[in-house]
């Protein structure tokens, strides 16, 4: 894999290739694309990093990253899907527990009525 440039240094990639690094099928990655939804980020290196470039993409919740050096070839990468954070968790189960109390106090309310 190399790192590409058109001429706004945006980067260039087959969709397959892509897809594949994702791991996603190929048509949904380009569904997500018409849809607008991938993220992508190219972040230069300077200082010691002078030369190499970051390329990170994101598609819904699965995210690669390469590295690539000044000779545009992928030195490393990795893969990784992102979890639901503890927070979203918990307020998700508390408002649960707000629903199912509600519901449990209209069920006493109408056996009160009832008796």
């Amino acid at each position: 894999m190399r790192l590409d440039l058109d001429e706004q240094g945006g980067w260039l990639i087959k969709p397959a290739e892509l897809a594949r690094r994702l791991g996603v099928a190929e048509w949904s990655l380009r569904r997500e694309a018409a849809l607008d939804c991938i993220d992508s980020r190219l972040d230069r290196g300077y200082g010691r990093d002078e030369g190499r470039s970051r390329v990170t993409i994101t598609v819904g919740k699965v995210s690669w990253q390469g590295i690539f050096g000044p000779n545009s070839q992928l030195l490393s990468e990795f893969r990784w899907e992102s979890q639901r954070s503890t927070m979203a968790i918990n307020r998700r189960r508390a408002m649960q527990d707000v629903e199912a109390d509600r519901r449990a106090g209209k069920e006493s309310a109408a056996n009160l009525k009832s008796a």
